[in-house]
């Protein structure tokens, strides 16, 4: 039998992305990369846990985002691993057939819990996203075989008083694939 060979690694770096399009508020994105793990020479039984921690472009700033990607029998996973806030991203990606799946689920998620905004400029932005909250359940998936593309999603934003008077909660229903656009319920 061939035995495996694998790199283990472990670094922690300061980030800069710059887009050549200077029209574009976001032309510069910088932040704090920590990424370990190891990697096999076929993936297999591979395993990388990375964290984004406080990418900004100035004015809004993501806290803190972290992933694990993982690879077993040809299939690979990576999804988030957040103990704070209740944030779940699941993406499947089968590399024999080429089928993916992605899932993102938010319960109650408060949008100030993921990113924070900085200036004077921004500080309504602040309050308005302070105390909404959104709730989502959304799949997505692509079958290679049969050249299909499929997602429906539903879920719900709660609007504090502050936009509206005694707030309000907006709910949908969507369906869809390649070709069409199903909006069910809109409340």
């Amino acid at each position: 039998t061939r035995q495996t060979q694998s790199i283990n690694f472990d670094f922690d770096c300061f980030a800069k992305i710059k887009f050549d399009n200077s029209n574009n508020p976001f032309s510069q994105i910088t932040g704090n990369l920590f990424v370990n793990g190891y990697l096999t020479d076929n993936l297999e039984n591979s395993s990388v846990f990375m964290s984004l921690v406080h990418f900004t472009d100035g004015t809004y700033t993501i806290n803190k985002l972290n992933f694990l990607a993982t690879c077993k029998n040809q299939n690979i996973n990576i999804h988030t691993i957040q103990p704070v806030f209740p944030l779940a991203i699941d993406f499947n990606f089968d590399m024999n057939t080429l089928d993916f799946n992605a899932n993102v689920n938010t319960k109650d998620l408060r949008l100030s819990s993921i990113f924070t905004t900085k200036g004077i400029l921004n500080k309504n932005v602040s309050k308005a996203i302070k105390n909404t909250k959104i709730s989502i359940n959304a799949n997505a998936s692509f079958n290679s075989e049969e050249k299909s593309f499929i997602y429906n999603s539903d879920g719900e934003m709660k609007i504090p008083s502050y936009f509206i008077n005694d707030g309000a909660v907006l709910k949908y229903n969507l369906t869809g694939d390649g070709e069409h656009l199903d909006l069910q319920k809109m409340t």
